[in-house]
């Protein structure tokens, strides 16, 4: 559990340094409790702080979650795009593009939890319109790779593109609550079954 108090060492935080450490601890708070039933009550008091001083960051939880999913999943679309345009096979390029998403959402675990308990509050909230965008994105350029794979008739023809991609993202967000400090539940090694599990399972002549 994270508080601001426990969190600082040394010289006062800056307001910046402030502001992140409290918007660690509602992503910590929105992870637990959901978008809709965590309070600013609930964060101020996890941080260790009064409600009133939180609102000198934030005008309310909602510029709070817009904040914590702003850059989440942006530097992926990045990395997915270039692992596509290389001159990687479809099977391999896929295998790729699995272990960035796990390894990147290894690392922000409680948004992942939160971009996956949360999608259809998320959907419902016009200041988040831009994570729904996001992830149509991203779902377009996983869907254009498997297509190029059954075009290239490496993945099976009657496989459902979208159905396929879904079922990955849908894996690859739960994959969080997998991942472990010993070496079987690496993020390199949950991507790598999800990997496999998943280019076998499109890939053409298997039954």
């Amino acid at each position: 559990m994270t508080n601001l108090h426990n969190r600082r060492t040394g010289a006062s935080a800056t307001p910046s340094t402030r502001r992140a450490e409290i918007l660690a601890v509602a992503a910590e708070v929105f992870r637990e409790k959901g978008i809709v039933n965590a309070t600013v009550r609930d964060i101020a008091q996890r941080a260790g702080i009064l409600s009133g001083s939180l609102y000198h960051h934030f005008d309310s939880k909602e510029q709070m979650i817009e904040e914590i999913l702003t850059s989440t999943g942006e530097p992926l679309l990045e990395r997915c795009r270039t692992i596509i345009e290389s001159t990687f096979a479809p099977s391999e390029a896929l295998r790729r593009c699995i272990a960035a998403a796990v390894e990147y959402l290894a690392a922000a675990p409680n948004e992942a939890a939160i971009l996956r308990n949360d999608s259809r509050v998320i959907a419902s909230m016009p200041r988040l319109a831009f994570v729904q965008s996001r992830r149509e994105l991203m779902g377009d350029v996983w869907i254009k790779l498997v297509r190029e794979g059954q075009r290239q008739k490496v993945f099976r023809k009657e496989a459902d593109p979208i159905i396929a991609v879904g079922a990955m993202w849908d894996a690859i967000l739960t994959s969080t609550q997998w991942i472990r400090p010993d070496t079987k539940g690496s993020p390199k090694r949950v991507a790598a079954q999800l990997g496999d599990f998943f280019v076998y399972g499109l890939q053409a002549g298997k039954p």
